[in-house]
């Protein structure tokens, strides 16, 4: 039987003064009400989503997991930054690919500029 997908998120409640609140709430609701497994981590400071993106990519190694961004393009640029400091230091790890699975989702919240 397959594993069940778990899906992390990396919420910056900043994103679009606030709008990126809304739109978590909204996910996050149908996410409990659909049974997904997920957990959320709420960034308050800049630079925390790349602290907790080298960090995932440290310790989460695992086919059945999933980084889900909600955001906007400051956020998936602090995440993508953490994701390559790791690639740095671990050979196995490398988010560009082409064979790998998809590791890194974004729910933008920008205004259009991604």
């Amino acid at each position: 039987m397959a594993k069940k997908m778990h899906y992390t998120f990396f919420v910056n409640p900043a994103a679009r003064s606030g709008k990126s609140m809304v739109v978590w709430g909204e996910v996050e609701q149908f996410l409990k009400s659909t049974g997904v497994a997920f957990d959320s981590r709420l960034s308050t400071a800049p630079g925390e989503l790349r602290k907790w993106a080298y960090q995932y990519a440290k310790y989460e190694d695992s086919a059945d997991r999933q980084l889900v961004v909600v955001g906007g393009d400051g956020s998936l640029n602090e995440v993508i930054n953490g994701l390559l400091l790791i690639q740095k230091e671990v050979s196995h790890w490398l988010i560009f690919q082409r064979d790998q699975e998809t590791i890194l989702h974004v729910l933008t919240v920008s205004q259009g500029r991604l």
